[in-house]
């Protein structure tokens, strides 16, 4: 979809109204305590996005994924000065675009499917870099915590975990395997059950 096509007033009001239910599914997080500890939790804000990705392409999805960021910035504030919201929506759209962009043109069951795995082993690798690298160093530093601590409560769920490498070989990309999987799952169920509706308002 082209730039000028994207920005009609229909679908501004629609790339608003999947943003909205976007930041309000940020609500609904839940740990997955088999997986990672409880500081990991998923949602499935990413939903909406992949379906305003399916209906108005992949501009669509990061301008969703980008104002559900900000929305909840301006709703509940950042301790990490932006941080993880810019983390939050590069992992976000590291998952959404390859479904998205393969889904353009000739959509298929199959083109679905690839997509959703490309973009669910891209949001592990994202997520286990910038775990690694940014966000545990930074959470600890400003919670004034020992990194040691978030090592210790992988440790407590996997006895095999005894270093940073470990909780992210052992949960980050576990946790990050089965968000991923279930959120372009729904996304596909549901676009394809109502897809065809949502594209005539």
């Amino acid at each position: 979809m082209k730039k000028t096509q994207l920005f009609t007033t229909k679908n501004l009001v629609r790339m608003a109204l999947m943003a909205s239910i976007a930041s309000v599914l940020m609500y609904f997080e839940f740990p997955l305590p088999f997986l990672a500890p409880d500081f990991y939790r998923m949602d499935f804000s990413e939903v909406p996005v992949l379906v305003a990705g399916f209906m108005m392409g992949p501009l669509a999805a990061v301008c969703v994924e980008l104002l559900k960021i900000l929305i909840i910035f301006f709703i509940k504030g950042s301790y990490t000065a932006g941080v993880g919201e810019l983390a939050n929506f590069l992992t976000g759209c590291v998952l959404v675009l390859p479904p998205v962009l393969l889904m353009q043109g000739q959509p298929s069951k199959k083109r679905l499917v690839v997509g959703s795995v490309v973009g669910v082993l891209l949001l592990m690798l994202a997520a286990g870099l910038l775990n690694y690298f940014l966000l545990l160093p930074l959470y600890a530093k400003l919670l004034q915590v020992p990194l040691e601590v978030y090592i210790q409560a992988g440790a407590a769920l996997n006895g095999h975990i005894v270093d940073l490498k470990g909780l992210i070989v052992l949960c980050v990309l576990p946790f990050n395997l089965v968000k991923g999987a279930l959120v372009t799952t729904v996304a596909g169920i549901l676009y394809a059950r109502i897809g065809n509706q949502l594209k005539r308002y």
